[in-house]
């Protein structure tokens, strides 16, 4: 993927029922039109092609604010990282347990273990933890799928990304969601499936989405889960990041 211009304004607010939602404009040269998304922090997003159209922004959030307070109001409700709460990672239910003598988080069968003091927020090491698996999982699926299509693939990282399930640098690094974790693992797979297929096709054309074909034929219904259910991903753990609109790109 070759490296966009883009900048980013802190343009202001808009009142939304006697609270104040900060509005950041994105602008994006290859952006094709006005997008906004809400997180569920209250801040609003747009992304804009050029900077003559940051007016154009505010006006949109200002004329749109009963679908700000619409998406506000289906934000999933935060699952924190606490003993006793069970979570999905990597395609299984586990229990958050705490054990004292664990030092670092550790995953089981059915549970993920903690440690420390009692009552402390394990949020943190948790995410940490899961930020290791995730990019286990999808470098190791990542090099099969490279070999299936005779490609190759440079680091693969794991973040918390703004908008993205995961990316694809044009010099073959991959980058994933870490919020992945929670994903079905058919759907992590799909992912994985489309980043490597980049490195073939920086594009969305026919022949790229034939390449993802290839290595996960039933990649419709994947895309579909996250555009349908994807926001679920973002109730555990700490306050979501982003948004009511995330993409495969």
């Amino acid at each position: 993927m070759t490296k966009r211009a883009v900048h980013t304004v802190e343009a202001g607010s808009i009142d939304l029922g006697g609270r104040s939602l900060p509005v950041t404009v994105r602008v994006d040269r290859r952006a094709k039109r006005l997008i906004m998304r809400v997180d569920p922090s209250g801040r609003v997003r747009i992304t804009c092609p050029h900077k003559r159209d940051i007016g154009a922004a505010l006006a949109m959030a200002e004329n749109r604010r009963d679908w700000i307070g619409s998406r506000l109001d289906e934000m999933p409700t935060p699952l924190p990282f606490m003993p006793g709460t069970r979570i999905p990672v990597l395609g299984r239910d586990r229990l958050i347990i705490h054990c004292p003598k664990q030092v670092t988080p550790k995953l089981e069968d059915n549970a993920l273990i903690i440690g420390g003091p009692a009552g402390k927020d394990p949020t943190a090491s948790i995410i940490r933890l899961l930020k290791r698996e995730v990019q286990a999982v999808c470098r190791s699926r990542a090099e099969m799928k490279a070999t299936m299509i005779g490609v190759e693939i440079g680091r693969v990282r794991v973040r918390d990304m703004k908008s993205r399930w995961g990316s694809c640098s044009s010099k073959g690094d991959l980058t994933f969601n870490w919020r992945l974790a929670h994903a079905p693992t058919a759907v992590l797979n799909y992912v994985v499936a489309h980043e490597v297929a980049h490195r073939r096709h920086m594009d969305h054309s026919s022949a790229f989405w034939n390449l993802v074909d290839l290595m996960c034929p039933e990649y419709r219904d994947h895309e579909c889960w996250l555009r349908d259910e994807g926001r679920i991903l973002f109730r555990y753990g700490a306050e979501p990041v982003e948004t009511a609109s995330f993409e495969v790109a």
